[in-house]
């Protein structure tokens, strides 16, 4: 039915048996049946959605897209606001060590966006507005504290990148869901989905 309905899409759904395809069942590490895997750029992304159609069908739609979108004026801000409970903005003006790790770990989590929504800026008018005097993350939330901001400053790639690194993973992790929320069937698959976690290759 999934497949059917993304066909004529840049996405195909295959299907595979892993009791005759051992040496595939082996390579994606396949531990429980039904299992779906996404690829993007090559990458392998676990499924996180739901089991119906509409929920396979809209999570496929939702990682085919690109994983940011800019935003190049502060009146675009105001309007994705009105829009989403949770947006994230990067902003990276510089090409540092440091900027450019904190900028791939962004764009890592981004992949994982089931119920977050990314986007990036070149506008430095829009940074200021966002309170990123240089190179960083904002966070605004129509709940609890409005406002975060991670400066990539604030950090150094001497360790590798895992300082900047766990710095994102964290921020994203930490400041993107409600103190306190209701807890329903699909409260409960983004509480007990795997977190998200930037690494490098």
């Amino acid at each position: 039915g999934a497949a059917t309905e993304l066909f004529d899409e840049e996405v195909k759904l295959g299907k595979l048996d892993c009791t005759t395809s051992k040496k595939m069942h082996n390579r994606y590490k396949i531990e429980g049946f039904p299992t779906m895997h996404f690829f993007k750029y090559g990458k392998q992304i676990a499924y996180t959605g739901g089991n119906k159609q509409d929920s396979i069908v809209q999570w496929v739609r939702r990682h085919s897209m690109p994983s940011t979108t800019e935003l190049a004026t502060v009146e675009a801000v105001s309007a994705k606001q009105s829009m989403v409970p949770v947006m994230l903005v990067g902003y990276f003006p510089s090409s540092t060590e440091t900027v450019d790790l904190g900028k791939k770990s962004f764009f890592q989590a981004a992949e994982f966006k089931d119920t977050l929504n990314f986007f990036h800026t070149n506008s430095a008018e829009v940074a200021l507005h966002l309170g990123l005097e240089s190179d960083g993350i904002a966070i605004l939330k129509t709940f609890d504290e409005k406002h975060h901001v991670l400066h990539f400053s604030d950090y150094d790639s001497t360790d590798g990148g895992s300082d900047v690194a766990n710095a994102v993973t964290e921020f994203v992790n930490s400041m993107t869901y409600p103190l306190i929320s209701v807890f329903t069937k699909e409260k409960a698959r983004e509480i007990f989905s795997p977190k998200i976690m930037v690494g490098f290759s």
